[in-house]
């Protein structure tokens, strides 16, 4: 389970479309597809169920949604505590931080519905 799977996973539970979720995380829709489909596979789940013309989570997907919101909040605060004790250390280095976690919107920033 990755961090990108889970920011892909909330996106397209809360946009419920692919497309709209590949646009605000700056990916292109087979990759947010990718990502989702290797969440469910690492999970045993089916988290959402995919029609031609809507996207709706399943039971299991309503239920590990605010579970996922968490897990992402939790490694944004995470980041942001990495990024304050490097402010104190005078800047030291670090290995540069994943792109998703600071290019892409935050999940937590997404509209909840």
């Amino acid at each position: 389970m990755e961090l990108r799977q889970l920011e892909s996973f909330v996106a397209v539970a809360t946009y419920r479309s692919f497309t709209r979720a590949a646009r605000t995380l700056a990916f292109d829709q087979s990759t947010i597809s990718r990502h989702v489909a290797g969440l469910e596979r690492d999970l045993g789940l089916v988290l959402l169920r995919r029609t031609n013309r809507d996207v709706a989570l399943t039971e299991a997907g309503h239920r590990w949604l605010p579970q996922a919101r968490r897990v992402l909040e939790s490694a944004r605060r995470a980041r942001d505590l990495a990024d304050r004790i490097a402010d104190l250390q005078g800047g030291t280095e670090r290995r540069s931080p994943e792109p998703y976690l600071h290019e892409a919107p935050r999940a937590a920033e997404l509209p909840r519905r």
